[in-house]
């Protein structure tokens, strides 16, 4: 079951990384204003061009999600994968994260539950669903991964920012608050920079 769960896990990786290279990369050009798009001052400019290629290289974004929802509908793949995502949180055992096990076993269910639905309806339906599905898991998949890493670090009495690094990352990706109302932000961000400043 781990290697079907895998191959979703490559899927949805092949996709949401090449997103978050280009977007990276273009925060970074434009954390250098104008010099960041001058090839001669900086590698960004060739870095932007490669990480659009790499967008289509593996698969454009709708054909990976296409395959996501066939391996589902056909090979009813999400099954193990959901399995193999309970499992880590099931791993994730510090008594200081209780409050984030909560909310990654809701999301959990929630994606589990989108995929249900999606698997439910129409094949146009689900065709036009399946890259807001895909987004939520990959969503999920990257707060597991980092309440993996906080959870060995605590267990190895490892001090780190990984703890704000989190309540940041379900701040602006999962809560998705409006930042001008919630008065946390601010507080998480420096603290962050406080930190890895150290």
């Amino acid at each position: 079951d781990i290697t079907k769960a895998r191959r979703t896990h490559v899927n949805i990786n092949k996709y949401w990384t090449s997103i978050q290279c280009t977007q990276v990369v273009r925060d970074a050009i434009e954390v250098l204003g104008g010099n960041g798009t001058i090839e001669e001052f900086s590698v960004l400019p060739r870095l932007y061009r490669d990480a659009i290629v790499l967008e289509s290289w593996e698969g454009t974004h709708n054909t990976l999600c296409a395959q996501v929802l066939r391996d589902f509908a056909t090979r009813k793949l999400h099954v193990p994968w959901l399995a193999d995502l309970s499992d880590v949180l099931s791993s994730i055992t510090h008594s200081s994260l209780e409050v984030h096990h909560s909310r990654a076993t809701l999301l959990l269910n929630h994606v589990a539950a989108r995929i249900e639905r999606l698997l439910s309806s129409e094949a146009d339906y689900a065709s036009l669903h399946i890259r807001s599905v895909v987004d939520h898991m990959c969503t999920l998949n990257n707060y597991l991964s980092l309440l993996i890493e906080l959870d060995w670090e605590l267990s190895q009495n490892i001090e780190s920012e990984k703890g704000l690094m989190i309540e940041l990352y379900y701040c602006l990706f999962i809560d998705q608050a409006d930042p001008m109302n919630n008065l946390e932000l601010p507080g998480l961000i420096q603290g962050i920079c406080m930190e890895s400043a150290r």
